[in-house]
C-alpha cells in the first residue's frame, strides 16, 4: 500500500474559457530561471573580468567614435569641394542646412540606441547599414 496518495485530475468544465484562464493564471505562477546565479569573484577575479571587458570593448569604441566624428565631420569638407555653390547654399542657408543636419543626427541618435536595447545588436547595426546604404 502507498503512503502517497494518487493524484486526481482535475474535472474539465464544459465551458472552454474557463479551462483557458485556468491555465493562464497557472502558467502566469510558474516563474521559469533561465540563467544560472552571478559568480562570486574574488578581487582579482573582478580585476582580470574588467580589464578583459576593457580590452574587448575600448578598441572598438573608439574606432566607432573616430568613424562617427568623421561622418559629422564630412559636411564641412563637402563644403570646401563646392557643396555650397552647387545647391546655391549662401549666406545663412547653409548654417541653417547644417543645423538641420545635427538636429536630426542627435533626435535620431536617441531612439536607435534605445532600439538596440530592444533588438540585438547584431541584427540592429547590419540593418542599419542596409537601411542607409538603400537611402543613400
Amino acid at each position: 500500500m502507498s503512503l502517497h496518495p494518487a493524484p486526481v485530475a482535475p474535472a474539465l468544465s464544459k465551458e472552454p474559457e474557463d479551462t483557458l484562464d485556468t491555465l493562464i493564471e497557472t502558467s502566469a505562477d510558474c516563474q521559469v530561471n533561465i540563467l544560472p546565479p552571478p559568480p562570486i569573484l574574488n578581487a582579482e577575479e573582478e580585476r582580470r573580468v574588467w580589464q578583459k571587458i576593457d580590452k574587448r570593448l575600448i578598441p572598438i569604441s573608439t574606432l566607432l567614435y573616430l568613424v562617427s566624428y568623421l561622418d559629422r565631420g564630412s559636411i564641412g569638407n563637402a563644403k570646401l569641394q563646392g557643396l555650397a555653390t552647387q545647391l546655391d547654399l549662401t549666406g545663412d542657408r547653409y548654417n541653417i542646412a547644417l543645423t538641420m543636419f545635427y538636429l536630426f543626427y542627435c533626435v535620431c541618435t536617441i531612439p536607435s540606441n534605445l532600439l538596440l536595447k530592444k533588438f540585438r545588436p547584431s541584427k540592429w547595426i547590419p540593418g542599419l547599414a542596409l537601411a542607409w546604404g538603400i537611402v543613400a
